[in-house]
């Protein structure tokens, strides 16, 4: 019973940190999640999940909540993937890094 209690405890902790939503680059719906970013010190770097395969973030829950211990994160499905709504334009490496530093 405790450790039902205990992980209840842990999940709603996380998920009072967790922010998910939408932002708008290039006209594109992108989702994302942040991670104790409202917190970040300056200088502080951040750490940035990106999704790959056509796998949304999603899975990635567990993972990013002990991660976020180390530093605040964002995390983000690419266009197309997950509930990211679709773009034009062929993902790669300098078409998804300039979408990033928008």
């Amino acid at each position: 019973m405790k450790t039902i209690l205990l992980t209840i405890l842990i999940l709603i902790t996380f998920k009072s940190f967790a922010q998910n939503r939408f932002i708008t680059v290039d006209n594109t719906k992108i989702w994302i999640n942040t991670i104790r970013t409202e917190n970040r010190k300056e200088g502080q770097p951040v750490i940035v999940f990106e999704n790959g395969l056509g796998t949304p973030m999603g899975p990635w829950e567990r993972v990013l909540t002990g991660v976020s211990e180390l530093a605040p994160l964002v995390a983000y499905d690419r266009p197309g993937i997950g509930e990211s709504e679709p773009d034009n334009e062929i993902p790669t490496i300098q078409n998804v890094s300039n979408k990033l530093f928008k």
